[in-house]
């Protein structure tokens, strides 16, 4: 027992991946094959896979990392969605969770507590918010960041460098987040480097090198004629989308502003003599308030809880930080305190290993068993679905199927839409998602004018409003007004263009 003890604490870092891949991967299959963001990203990727590309073809508004990885993955293992949910649960959360834990290492956390908050901080996002991971990939950059600037006290140029790749990559992942981060930052820089000199060498040398790997990436886009679509997807159409998404709400208004104002009163406490900090932890609540401040902005415009849930990753470090610095780092010390927590940290684990266990075996059972619905091949293979949503992707396949071959294009302009035309293997460009904000420059108007251009067309319209997503009502009632109806199949209306 006590040679298992010292192999644990001697590599607690292999130990502790264990213990995170058990947590994470208890929600891999979670959730059933529905119309909602999981789909829409998976239905970009396989599309990509299958020779669309990204803005020219598909109206995707983030910057295109976590695609351009999830298309190399889908390259290599398969183009369906039980790849997809271990890219995008598995892989992605598994490393964030991982940085975390090393981060709190690094702040000189005693590694046990260190486990106890990751899990905590883990097992809190997992239940919430099984994301887009687009959002998590950002957010696992910057973490990698402030690693980067602890460490960078000397202002290494090579250092400098990395961190202005990691700028870069954080941007490529989602470009609200890489402007927050970046300024969130450079406002680091000038709070930890008394020497302004040195900070704004600091800041000179990181910005150049994330503008050289954005120019290379515009260059890139530019070659494949592919840079107006970028920039009409991803910067245009974002005041349509703010304008039109922007929704606030009092008790998530209030929980912002309270992170963002305990993390301002620590930045001013850490330049107090007389609080007892040591010079290293000043910095570092420096680093960490400063970069959760700017991280909490994430939240606008929707500003709902999974927003806001994404943009307090950082601040729960944080928040972690700060309580152990001041609170847990004197009260759960001990040798019988730490034996609790070592209990803790057991039957949490062995908790969530019996549920992985019964979880993955029966979706396992699920989907090898005789007659199920999406076999090997199909780009649904590895979820699961309900019996009705089976068979209204069939019937609406069958149904768009049958149409062509008269000779009638059939368009689903629908946030469904993706349910269907990834297994016809066609795209539509914005009508398979006609949010907001999702329809470039030209917006709502845009695509009115793209469908006014439709000939010899059924145009399938959800029967009923929807109001769970921001999907366009004015084009919904301009199909409403100027078309004729000709019929209705499942959840559609459907409309003929002249």
């Amino acid at each position: 027992m006590k040679k298992i003890k010292e192999i644990i604490k001697k590599h607690d870092n292999i130990t502790f991946f264990i213990v995170l891949l058990v947590i994470v991967t208890t929600f891999i299959f979670y959730t059933e094959l529905m119309a909602n963001d999981e789909m829409w990203c998976f239905s970009n990727v396989y599309k990509m896979t299958n020779g669309f590309e990204i803005y020219k073809d598909l109206n995707v508004i983030i910057t295109p990392l976590f695609f351009y990885i999830g298309k190399i993955v889908f390259e290599i293992f398969g183009a369906n969605y039980l790849v997809y949910r271990i890219y995008n649960t598995g892989i992605i959360y598994l490393s964030l969770f991982f940085i975390i834990y090393q981060l709190f290492k690094i702040l000189k956390i005693e590694k046990i507590n260190a486990m106890l908050y990751t899990m905590i901080i883990s097992i809190t996002c997992l239940f919430i918010l099984i994301d887009p991971s687009y959002n998590m990939l950002a957010i696992l950059m910057a973490i990698v960041g402030i690693i980067i600037t602890i460490k960078n006290k000397d202002g290494s140029i090579k250092l400098n460098i990395m961190q202005g790749i990691i700028m870069f990559l954080v941007f490529m992942s989602k470009q609200n987040t890489g402007a927050l981060y970046i300024i969130g930052h450079i406002i680091c820089e000038i709070l930890i480097n008394k020497d302004i000199k040195k900070a704004i060498k600091n800041i000179f040398v990181q910005l150049l090198t994330s503008a050289v790997g954005l120019v290379l990436f515009l260059v890139y886009l530019q070659i494949n004629d592919n840079l107006y679509s970028f920039i009409d997807y991803t910067i245009l159409g974002i005041g349509e989308f703010a304008n039109k998404n922007a929704h606030y709400d009092i008790i998530n208004g209030i929980i912002i502003l309270l992170e963002i104002a305990v993390s301002i009163i620590f930045i001013i406490l850490s330049n107090k003599e007389k609080i007892p900090f040591k010079k290293d932890e000043r910095q570092n609540i420096k680093i960490l308030a400063t970069i959760s401040i700017s991280t909490n902005f994430i939240a606008f415009p929707l500003c709902n809880s999974a927003h806001i849930l994404i943009g307090s990753v950082i601040f729960f470090t944080f928040l972690a930080y700060i309580i152990d610095l001041l609170i847990f780092k004197e009260i759960l010390a001990g040798k019988k305190i730490n034996t609790g927590k070592k209990y803790i940290l057991s039957t949490i684990f062995i908790v969530f290993l019996v549920i992985n266990i019964i979880n993955n075996v029966t979706h396992y059972k699920e989907i090898t068993k005789e007659g199920y619905y999406f076999p090997k091949g199909h780009p649904y293979y590895g979820v699961t679905a309900t019996e009705e949503t089976v068979k209204e992707i069939e019937e609406i396949c069958t149904y768009i199927k049958k149409q062509n071959e008269q000779g009638i294009e059939v368009k689903v302009i629908s946030y469904y839409s993706n349910l269907y035309m990834n297994i016809l293997n066609r795209n539509n460009g914005a009508m398979d998602l006609p949010f907001y904000g999702n329809m470039g420059k030209n917006g709502e108007d845009g695509m009115i004018k793209e469908i006014q251009e439709l000939k010899n067309t059924k145009i399938l319209i959800l029967t009923e409003d929807d109001n769970v997503y921001q999907e366009s009502k004015k084009v919904t009632k301009f199909i409403k007004e100027n078309l004729e109806k000709v019929g209705e199949i499942n959840r559609f209306s459907i409309y003929m263009s002249n």
